[in-house]
């Protein structure tokens, strides 16, 4: 009879309870990391027939003018109210990016790295999520195209992976760390990066509960409670990181925090983030690099084979 692992049914990382955790000490005492994650997307007009998109964001229309044109919304006027937002407030930026995105929107490629922004691996594009009907070759190659398209357009090799809208197979960690990726913004059950059992793979959490679209979009929860939301998460997280060190990221898309009537809230959330004592604002390279340097890599690493 086989013994279930605890916690899970998977073998990409190890069960471990917080508790039970060596200290995580953060740059310069702090007790809490914050990492802002900035979408750059790009959503086709027209799909193939074998794409596999998120159904949120699914229409009946072909093509499919109404998402184009909120995503494209985002990246022609949402971005600079959202980078005038966190720059005014000294947040560093980490960009989940469509390679295509990149590609197609030069100019933002250049403002971002002009404020030291940190391009992640995040697909081609908003339109191609990974899927579970996908041949490991086919997976393997869209995570290899997805870099090397992203770095040709941005002078930067991503060292981050984080997947369009969550879309994994049951292999996307193994394949992320057979690609050279240094970590994985995947996963969305901790409040501490960890080691993933794949070859000095740090996953960095990617938190649901502060992000916009599952927050505002799915959840529908309205808009003047998004700044209580943000500041008191943090202010609770910095709280408990007098104990051990814990983390937050908050994720943004351009065409949904961006808009005129959401953007004062998130100026608002900001604010209130800023005048938190103990934070240390970084990228989500930053903090899986600091993690890594800090946090001994598991001699032993036993995992249950994943199916192919």
């Amino acid at each position: 009879m086989t013994v279930p692992a605890p916690g899970m049914d998977h073998g990409h990382y190890l069960y471990s309870a917080l508790p039970d955790r060596p200290r995580l000490l953060w740059p310069n005492g702090a007790r809490l990391a914050v990492s802002v994650y900035l979408h750059l997307e790009y959503y086709e007009m027209e799909q193939g027939p074998t794409t596999i998109r998120d159904s949120r964001y699914n229409s009946r229309s072909a093509p499919d003018v109404l998402h184009h044109s909120w995503f494209e919304y985002g990246n022609r006027i949402g971005i600079f109210r959202i980078l005038d937002a966190l720059t005014a407030h000294g947040m560093r930026i980490t960009v989940p990016t469509n390679a295509v995105a990149a590609e197609r929107n030069p100019r933002l490629v250049r403002d971002l790295a002009d404020l030291g922004a940190e391009f992640v691996a995040h697909g081609l594009t908003a339109t191609e999520m990974q899927h579970s009907h996908m041949s490991e070759a086919e997976e393997a190659r869209l995570i290899a195209m997805s870099a090397s398209r992203l770095e040709a357009a941005t002078g930067q090799r991503p060292r981050g992976w984080m997947s369009q809208d969550f879309g994994n197979s049951i292999r996307t960690p193994r394949l992320i760390a057979e690609a050279g990726f240094d970590y994985c913004a995947d996963w969305a059950n901790d409040e501490q990066p960890y080691w993933m059992t794949y070859d000095r793979l740090v996953s960095v959490p990617n938190h649901v509960l502060f992000d916009d679209v599952f927050t505002i979009w799915d959840r529908h929860v309205p808009m003047v409670h998004y700044p209580d939301i943000i500041a008191s998460g943090a202010r609770q997280l910095a709280e408990d990181g007098l104990t051990t060190g814990r983390f937050m990221s908050i994720g943004l898309r351009p065409w949904v925090m961006g808009a005129s009537h959401r953007i004062k809230y998130l100026e608002m959330a900001l604010a209130e983030l800023a005048a938190i004592p103990g934070l240390w604002f970084a990228t989500a390279g930053e903090v899986a690099a600091h993690y890594a340097a800090v946090t001994a890599y598991p001699a032993e690493r036993t995992r249950e084979p994943t199916p192919a």
